[in-house]
């Protein structure tokens, strides 16, 4: 304990009002450097051992003793009060840690053991996929893949991506929609590009064909369903333009 808590508490208030108050420096000095070797000692000490390191201080060392401020125990050893009581308690809270840390230990082995399965199983995965074994059981779906989207709809999306481009870059439509919205340009193609991925997000390059005449309509759908655009302070603008890359 005395390695991991090299110092104990000290309370002025109690130094001053106890029995050691009352005493000789002399005792006072001595009384103080016997806690400091008790407290290494894990407050587990003999007299005979106290005696033996204040050999040159036995007289000293009765009259604490007589004065109760060392209590002796049955078994011979001596005994510091407030010195114990802060050993116990620091001792029950360094066995809660442990068990918590043993606990801790147990988790943390446990989510290990589970990674190094989830990789195993994500490295067997990938040798099915080089040797061209598809890992759904041997059913083909007819598309190549590239992790979870498939080449055709990486096609659409990028169509799509055209699209809402060539929208942004449509004055006329630009210029209306902030006269009607009474918002600048900023922000409406900073909101622009939050529809396009919601628009992205809901599938709606899938479900139909689109064109800027649609998506246009999407849009302005979009706002009105609760979905305004909003105002942005100055110090939230970034200065680079925003643009559909």
């Amino acid at each position: 304990m005395a390695k991991e808590l090299p110092y104990f508490r000290f309370v002025v208030q109690e130094w001053q009002n106890g029995d050691i108050s009352l005493e000789s420096y002399e005792l006072k000095g001595l009384f103080i450097d016997i806690c400091g070797f008790y407290w290494l000692k894990d407050c587990s000490l003999s007299l005979a051992m106290l005696e033996k390191r204040f050999s040159n201080a036995r007289n000293l060392l009765e009259q604490l003793i007589n004065t109760d401020i060392i209590k002796l125990k049955s078994e011979g050893n001596i005994c510091i009060e407030f010195l114990d009581e802060q050993f116990d308690l620091l001792s029950e809270k360094r066995q809660k840690r442990q068990l918590a840390g043993q606990k801790g230990g147990l988790s943390k082995s446990s989510n290990a053991k589970a990674m190094l399965k989830q990789n195993s199983s994500y490295k067997d995965n990938n040798k099915d996929k080089d040797n061209n074994i598809p890992n759904d059981g041997g059913k083909e779906d007819g598309n190549d893949r590239i992790g979870l989207i498939t080449l055709d709809e990486e096609k659409k999306i990028e169509e799509v991506k055209e699209v809402f481009a060539s929208v942004l870059k449509s004055r006329t439509w630009m210029e209306t929609t902030c006269m009607n919205r009474k918002r600048d340009e900023f922000e409406v193609t900073k909101h622009f590009h939050s529809f396009y991925y919601h628009f992205i997000s809901i599938d709606g390059h899938k479900k139909e064909k689109f064109d800027e005449s649609s998506i246009k309509k999407h849009f302005n759908n979009w706002i009105n369903k609760g979905n305004p655009i909003p105002q942005i302070p100055e110090h939230q603008r970034r200065k680079k333009q925003i643009n559909m890359e």
